[in-house]
C-alpha cells in the first residue's frame, strides 16, 4: 500500500506553482459560477416580466373593448361635436384646458 504524499518534502517552488493553480480553479469556477446563476436569473426575470406584460396586454384590450362605444356616443352628442367643431382650429393641447359643456350644463 502506498503512503500518502508528503508536501513537507515538495520544493517551495513547486508548492507555490500548487497554490497558483489551486488559486486559478477556485477563481474560474467562482467566475463560471456567477455567470451561470447571471443567466439564469436574468432568464426568470424575463419570463415573470413577459407574463407580466401579458396580463397588462389582457386588460388594456379588455378595457378598450369595453369602451369601444364611446366615440360613437360623444359624435352623438351635440353639446361635444359643436364644441369640438368650434375649436377645431385650436393649438396642439386645446383639450387639455377647455371644458366641454353638455346638454344642462351652463
Amino acid at each position: 500500500m502506498r503512503d500518502e504524499p508528503n508536501l513537507e518534502h515538495v520544493p517551495r517552488r513547486m508548492r507555490k506553482n500548487i497554490i497558483a493553480v489551486l488559486l486559478a480553479t477556485v477563481a474560474l469556477a467562482t467566475l463560471a459560477t456567477y455567470v451561470g446563476a447571471n443567466r439564469y436569473f436574468e432568464k426568470l426575470e424575463t419570463k415573470a416580466a413577459s407574463g407580466q406584460m401579458m396580463l397588462y396586454l389582457r386588460a388594456l384590450n379588455e378595457t378598450l373593448r369595453q369602451h369601444q362605444h364611446l366615440p360613437f356616443v360623444l359624435a352623438q352628442d351635440p353639446g361635444y361635436s359643436d364644441q369640438a367643431l368650434a375649436h377645431s382650429g385650436g393649438g396642439r393641447n386645446q383639450w387639455k384646458t377647455r371644458r366641454i359643456v353638455t346638454r344642462g350644463q351652463t
